[in-house]
């Protein structure tokens, strides 16, 4: 095998690489939050943190020549300090209360063509692998609530646990505001 070509495809290959990977940060979806912790929300305040903006800005980047633009708006998200019992995924009925106001909010003419992420989240207690079953087990549980208390249709929701890799207080990783719930809009 000659040495130059080999160099030269990898050196292709890495310029291929980069020039992707570039792209994927600039054009990188980005959420927009609104954090809920330790507030009575709303349906209006749900409705006003949920609703997708109407004008995109277009994402512009430049290397050598080469422009690339997209239209990559932040999702609009929701993030909620629901209170689940220790250990558990069972909703308190302080949540239930809340969740109410979610309900009435996705339920609404305003996002009515939306359709939604559940992440669950937790504190950095406990292994990777527990916390991520908990706050799985967390999403699903409020989609349940969503969906079969209040009549949400279970195809405008999707739920994800991401276990403790997204900190909302990485300063205190054992904080209650880690222990949250956040709703994405898709759209």
């Amino acid at each position: 095998m000659n040495i130059g070509r080999l160099v030269s495809n990898l050196t292709n290959l890495g310029f291929t690489v980069l020039l992707v990977g570039l792209a994927n940060l600039v054009l990188a979806e980005s959420y927009n939050t609104t954090n809920f912790q330790n507030k009575k929300v709303t349906r209006d305040e749900f409705i006003d943190a949920l609703k997708p903006d109407s004008a995109k800005e277009p994402a512009q980047f430049q290397f050598r020549g080469l422009g690339m633009s997209g239209a990559k708006a932040a999702k609009k998200a929701a993030s909620l300090e629901l209170k689940f019992e220790f250990n558990s995924y069972q909703l308190t009925p302080e949540a239930k209360a809340t969740l109410d106001s979610l309900g009435q909010a996705l339920s609404s003419q305003d996002l009515a063509g939306s359709n939604f992420m559940i992440e669950g989240h937790t504190d950095a207690k406990g292994t990777e692998s527990y916390n991520l079953s908990l706050s799985r087990q967390r999403a699903e549980s409020v989609k349940d609530y969503l969906v079969n208390q209040l009549k949400v249709p279970a195809a405008r929701l999707k739920t994800q646990g991401l276990g403790k890799s997204e900190l909302l207080d990485q300063d205190n990783p054992y904080s209650g505001r880690n222990r949250r719930v956040q709703i994405v809009n898709l759209q």
